[in-house]
């Protein structure tokens, strides 16, 4: 699929895929940025826009989510986009109020991506969950000499004593 003149666009296969929030801005009800990832007095603005870089097989794509800001910040639905965003990355951290927006930047996840049909009839992805990252794997421990060896597995037993095969 062809974005403006020269710029190609490849769409994601639906499905859950590793990813990093990179960036966030401030936008208004257009989508046009406020103001990127300042500090201090901040104008109103209607949205937050995410940047993730989503690995695809190795590859690194660019997807980002618009999430509606919280017209009450000591108020937020625990159905709101923005909580499911920050449980994902921050855990347990999440459900106090002991964290900013800034926190979940560089914040490692699991995104699941979907293909829609635009207005003009193209196909483009979108980030309709996230999740949190898989658990690194634990390396086995080592065999322990002195440990006991563990006992071999059982035959199931079938009733008139013949023996039955797993397969």
């Amino acid at each position: 699929m062809r974005i403006g003149n020269d710029t190609e666009y490849e769409v994601i296969e639906p499905g859950t895929y590793p990813a990093q929030l990179v960036e966030w801005t401030d936008v208004d009800q257009f989508g046009k940025p406020l103001m990127s990832m300042g500090f201090g007095d901040r104008e109103p603005c209607e949205q937050w826009r995410f940047k993730f870089h989503v690995d695809v097989e190795g590859e690194e794509r660019h997807l980002s989510v618009w999430v509606n800001k919280p017209r009450d910040p000591n108020n937020v639905s625990p159905k709101a986009k923005i909580v499911e965003l920050a449980k994902a990355i921050l855990g347990d951290k999440a459900e106090s109020d002991d964290w900013e927006i800034e926190d979940l930047v560089e914040g490692q996840l699991r995104v699941q991506v979907e293909v829609y049909e635009k207005k003009d009839g193209s196909e483009a992805n979108k980030i309709s969950k996230f999740y949190p990252p898989k658990p690194k794997r634990q390396p086995r421990a080592a065999a322990d000499d002195d440990a006991e060896p563990a006992p071999a597995p059982r035959e199931p037993v079938v009733a008139g004593g013949q023996r039955k095969t797993p397969f």
